[in-house]
């Protein structure tokens, strides 16, 4: 009998942790109507949250969802967490009244410099809370005061282009020696503004604090690693998708816009959205940006940003490595550099597209040292996933996969092909070739994500293309791209290939059973 009631217990919990369950992120919220995309309308905030209690959602605190899964608990059916963003006036002027009305328990994070005084954006000024509201909100048993960095919560110079990157994980780019940032003072700056923040809570709040949520998310593993010797233990972060006892003390959380308004509020919830989503995307390479001026390049990449938009595409595979794999596209001192443009192309992408950023990486390079080599790419880059392809001699593929890991813990990790040598994979890349009676049994026969890629040559003719994807959306593939996209002189032609990519597979998608 015990045992039987271990093993209900245990299938509770694994419940739990397979489904997930949302931790939701908001900043302003304002009375009357709002135009800032990061700021929510009281009224739309009040329907969420009546919503919230009518759902029969529990809401629950970052202390219970750490003791539960420390102890293994179950946490409560339809879980959820709160969370404001910045340490906000408007926080305690209208969040908080709509939340003690059902008495829910919420989470606020404050940048400590801007709590002092300091370094406060143009945007916030005379919007902050002062140390003095803040101490009377950390008095309320419902409120968990935690850091949101000291310092971090801005932007600094990434490349020798101009773009800038978020403090927490830049590498910052001096142009008056044309070099970046060594690992070790980014590190000593990392630590340093932990050690701040940290100060600053003891000084005015008597405790330190024991969680962070990361300004605009980012973080890397030496983040969670050096905050724990100033006892911060739990990490808010940005990261797609549900939070997951799994993933502890990493908690990924769901942006709450002005754009995404009360109707759409369920799917946020739910993640309807995100858990049918279907990848539409293209692989490129960056050989047409080498030997152009700046301005040649500036309108090179608008170019592909603009065919980006008119295909679609919802994620793009990038080279960064030449097809001879004897140059790259970024700044390293282990092979050529036959432009330092990545970066550039990658950032640009990320914020005019919107789409998610995976790298093809290949295991064969054929340069000493080739950990370094990836070190300098993970680190000077920020992306969402890597296609690894080759034989992975030497199990290069964990080698490479641990490096970047280190520099991205939410990366997605995906081998070209199906090799047993390579277990800890997110999905599987799969080539196909152009054909008129394509073989799908080995696409069927692979587990888990696949995303196939229609692997066209140059010359292939665009109808080819066209077919091949009607061939896969109607035998219900879900993600789907092709190769190599010749952006430069519009080939295939995005007027012809769009209209076809851009629709959906004749897959199963996933009910919304909020």
């Amino acid at each position: 009998m015990r045992i039987a009631l271990f093993i209900l217990f245990l299938l509770s919990v694994v419940g739990v942790e397979a489904a997930g369950f949302p931790v939701l992120v908001y900043h302003d919220i304002q009375p009357g109507p709002v135009s800032d995309p990061f700021t929510v309308s009281l009224k739309d905030f009040k329907k969420q949250m009546a919503y919230l209690r009518r759902k029969g959602y529990k809401v629950i605190s970052l202390k219970q969802l750490e003791l539960a899964t420390r102890n293994r608990q179950r946490l409560p059916e339809k879980t959820i967490i709160l969370t404001f963003d910045d340490g906000l006036k408007s926080y305690r002027q209208y969040v908080l009244p709509v939340l003690q009305q059902y008495h829910f328990p919420s989470v606020l994070s404050i940048v400590t410099s801007w709590a002092d005084g300091k370094k406060v954006p143009k945007e916030y000024k005379n919007k902050t809370l002062s140390w003095k509201e803040i101490k009377k909100l950390d008095s309320n048993p419902l409120i968990e005061v935690i850091s949101h960095s000291h310092a971090l919560h801005a932007s600094a110079l990434s490349n020798p282009q101009g773009n800038q990157k978020a403090l927490a994980i830049v590498r910052i780019y001096r142009p008056a020696n044309e070099r970046y940032e060594t690992e070790a003072r980014y590190q000593q700056r990392i630590k340093r503004d932990l050690q701040t923040t940290s100060a600053r809570f003891s000084a005015k709040l008597g405790h330190g604090p024991f969680a962070i949520s990361w300004p605009y998310g980012h973080y890397e593993q030496y983040h969670i690693n050096t905050a724990q010797k100033y006892g911060i233990r739990i990490h808010l972060t940005l990261d797609e998708g549900p939070a997951n006892t799994k993933y502890f003390p990493r908690v990924h959380r769901v942006l709450i816009q002005n754009k995404r308004r009360s109707a759409l509020f369920p799917e946020l919830v739910t993640f309807r959205n995100y858990h049918n989503r279907q990848l539409r995307f293209t692989e490129i390479r960056l050989a047409p940006f080498a030997g152009k001026t700046a301005n040649e390049q500036n309108k090179l990449l608008s170019r592909l940003i603009r065919r980006n938009e008119l295909l679609g595409i919802n994620a793009i595979v990038v080279h960064p490595f030449s097809k001879n794999g004897k140059s790259a596209f970024f700044s390293n001192r282990q092979m050529p550099v036959a432009e330092n443009i990545l970066d550039r192309v990658l950032h640009q992408m990320l914020v005019r597209n919107d789409i998610k950023l995976y790298l093809r990486i290949p295991l064969s390079l054929s340069v000493a040292n080739s950990g370094r080599l990836i070190k300098q790419l993970a680190r000077l880059h920020f992306f969402q996933g890597v296609v690894f392809f080759g034989k992975n001699k030497n199990n290069r593929a964990q080698h490479y996969s641990k490096i970047i890991r280190y520099h991205r813990p939410d990366v997605k990790i995906g081998y070209e092909g199906v090799n047993k040598s390579v277990l800890d994979v997110d999905f599987h890349y799969l080539r196909l070739r152009p054909d008129k009676n394509p073989d799908l049994t080995p696409i069927r026969k692979t587990g888990g994500r696949r995303y196939v890629v229609i692997d066209a040559a140059v010359n292939t003719d665009q109808k080819t293309i066209i077919r091949m994807i009607k061939v896969l959306r109607r035998n219900g593939i879900r993600d789907i791209g092709y190769a190599s996209d010749q952006y430069s002189s519009n080939k295939p032609d995005v007027m012809a290939i769009a209209p076809e990519l851009r629709k959906s597979s004749h897959w199963r998608a996933r009910a919304n059973n909020d």
